[in-house]
């Protein structure tokens, strides 16, 4: 996955270039709806086949539920990822010419186990019960996020706060793709409505206007439908991950003069390996963040003060990143406390030599001072 890429320069002087580049990000913006469409369209499909296939087994009709079974196995498949469409579209293309060649024969599907109905209510009970008390925690969580929510005008907490709200609105999301897999959604709506409505106050609290993913009530509606509860898990841990080195980017760019490049270098290294993990997980996951857009700037920019920052090339393996990230509080620590170290030094030694200054200009205006013990009573 490719690094955020601006326009051509070029667009900006010649009309071909532009309409060039427009086209293309035409382009791309409808292969991103119909990719969104059909995903859609397998989730709504899964829907509508379980329902069916609970109907056919309630019915005794194992023909038709394992005929049923296995579209839902397929399109599951290809919700999962597991098969390409293309795949089923010649698969489905050879099956097509075998029958006019001769009369179809009967696919032999294993019956699909029937579940008790109040087997499976327990369960949804069950799970209902468990998505509760992890809604209760994330009620929690924002909260928390409320009564630390930054005064108005800091720019560095604000920012910062708002990668939290990201990874709270994260941990919604888990719950919400684990409930839409246990077809429990409609019953937690309610609870996952007023969080939502919760987050959304809050960011227009601390001013964060930037377009995302994960506060659009249809597209994370969507994603959840998409992205695996443990995928919603890692977002989230990597929103908190990114919101921790915020600071460490923050003291690195205020001490960028007084530190040296490699030190600097190297904070940057760090923090852009974070930006790049959250970034390659949004674009997995087909989600879009603003602020980490921002936040890749800003580490570009300053990189150019100091250096090349390698870990925003897309040529870094997922595990290079990781391990950069996770040097990144111990790495900061320690480059934190040496530094401190040395400047306390300096300053010592700055005022030693004032106060040195001081007296050697004292006797120069005084020569005779301390030649006649009278002279310093004067």
């Amino acid at each position: 996955m490719s690094e955020p890429q601006g326009p051509p320069e070029s667009i900006y002087s010649s009309p071909e270039d532009f309409q060039a580049w427009l086209a293309e990000v035409r382009t791309r913006r409808e292969a991103r709806a119909r990719s969104r469409a059909l995903h859609e369209h397998w989730v709504r499909s899964l829907e509508q086949l379980r329902e069916e296939i609970a109907a056919a087994s309630a019915a005794d009709d194992q023909e038709i539920a394992a005929e049923l079974g296995g579209v839902a196995a397929r399109f599951e498949a290809l919700r999962s990822g597991t098969v390409e469409l293309d795949a089923v579209a010649v698969q489905a293309s050879a099956s097509r010419t075998v029958a006019t060649a001769g009369p179809a024969q009967p696919a032999q599907q294993a019956p699909l186990p029937r579940r008790d109905p109040a087997e499976e209510a327990a369960a949804q009970e069950a799970l209902k019960s468990a998505l509760q008390d992890r809604l209760a925690a994330v009620r929690e969580r924002v909260a928390s996020l409320r009564a630390a929510r930054p005064p108005g005008g800091d720019m560095p907490l604000a920012t910062q706060h708002a990668f939290r709200l990201r990874a709270a609105a994260a941990q919604l999301g888990a719950v919400c793709s684990e409930a839409t897999r246990g077809r429990v959604d409609a019953s937690l709506s309610g609870e996952t409505g007023a969080i939502c409505d919760w987050l959304d106050i809050e960011r227009d609290l601390v001013g964060d206007c930037d377009a995302c993913s994960l506060f659009e009530r249809d597209a994370l509606r969507l994603a959840c439908a998409m992205v695996p509860p443990g995928g919603w898990v890692a977002l989230a841990a990597l929103y908190d991950q990114t919101a921790d080195a915020l600071p460490v980017l923050d003291w690195t760019q205020a001490n960028v003069e007084r530190i040296s490049s490699e030190a600097a270098l190297r904070m940057l290294n760090a923090v852009g390996a974070v930006q790049q993990l959250l970034y390659r997980r949004l674009t997995e996951y087909n989600l879009t963040d603003r602020l980490q857009v921002d936040l890749y700037g800003r580490i570009k920019d300053l990189g150019k003060t100091v250096g090349f920052v390698r870990a925003l090339s897309p040529h870094n393996s997922e595990e290079e990143l990781k391990a950069l990230a996770d040097s990144l509080m111990p790495a900061y620590e320690d480059l934190r406390r040496s530094a401190e170290e040395e400047w306390a030094r300096q300053e010592k030694a700055a005022r030693r030599a004032a106060a040195v200054s001081a007296v050697l200009d004292l006797v120069r205006a005084r020569p005779a001072l301390g030649q006649d013990p009278r002279s310093l009573d004067a």
